[in-house]
Order: structure tokens, then sequence, then C-alpha cells
């Protein structure tokens, strides 16, 4: 039953495609709040800021991606699905579409900018 499990191991070991890992070499992620990259760039501490002065960044940033979004994609690339659709489908599909992207954008942005949160209250709970 030992021999079972260490050449299990050594298959694991075998099979991985990454390096071993070596616990004093690795490196744990800072991720980072929006609210924090942006205040850090202007040199404004973060401590005692009220929270909607603190996130308005994050926030001001998904009202117009929520905004423009939809009527920019009207425009172009969705132009004649817009005008077939436009009585039903349109406007109960398309903002499905966008929380979509919203959450592609999202994950890019996490795996490039190391970005935690684009909005993150905790005195209320609330993440984006």
């Amino acid at each position: 039953m030992l021999a079972d499990v260490l050449s299990a191991e050594e298959t694991l070991r075998t099979i991985s495609v990454t390096q071993p890992t070596n616990e004093a070499a690795s490196h744990p992620l800072n991720n980072r709040n929006l609210s924090e990259l942006f205040w850090m760039l202007l040199g404004q501490p973060l401590e005692g800021m009220p929270w909607y002065f603190r996130e308005l960044p994050g926030l001001l940033l998904v009202v117009i991606y929520m905004a423009a979004c939809r009527p920019l994609l009207a425009k172009t690339v969705l132009r004649s699905s817009s005008s077939r659709w436009l009585c039903a489908v349109f406007p109960a599909g398309e903002p499905d579409s966008v929380s979509w992207r919203h959450c592609r954008s999202k994950w890019l942005l996490r795996w490039t900018l190391n970005l935690k949160y684009i909005v993150n209250i905790p005195e209320f709970f609330f993440n984006i």
C-alpha cells in the first residue's frame, strides 16, 4: 500500500508540467483593489477616507462601462442584430451579454495586473 502511494507521487511528479514546488521559493500574489492602485498612484493615503470617496474610481468605471457598452455595441458590432431584435430580444439579452464581457475583462485584469476587486466596500460586504 505504501508502495502504491509512493508510485502515485512519482507519477504526479513526472506528469506535472510546472516546476516542483519549493516552499521557500514560492511567492504569494499581492492582489490589490482598483481603489488602492488609484490612490497609491496619486500618493493619497486610504486611511480615514470615506467608502464612497475611496471607491469612486471603481464605481465610475463600472457605471461608464455599463452605460457605454450597450449603445456602442448596438451602433457597431450588433447593428444588424439590434434592428431585428429591437422589440424584445436585444433589450432582454444585452445586459446579460454586457455582464459576461465584464467578467472576462475582470479575469484579464486579475491575471495581468493582479487586480483583486474593481469596487470593494467591506462596510456593506459589496465586491465587484
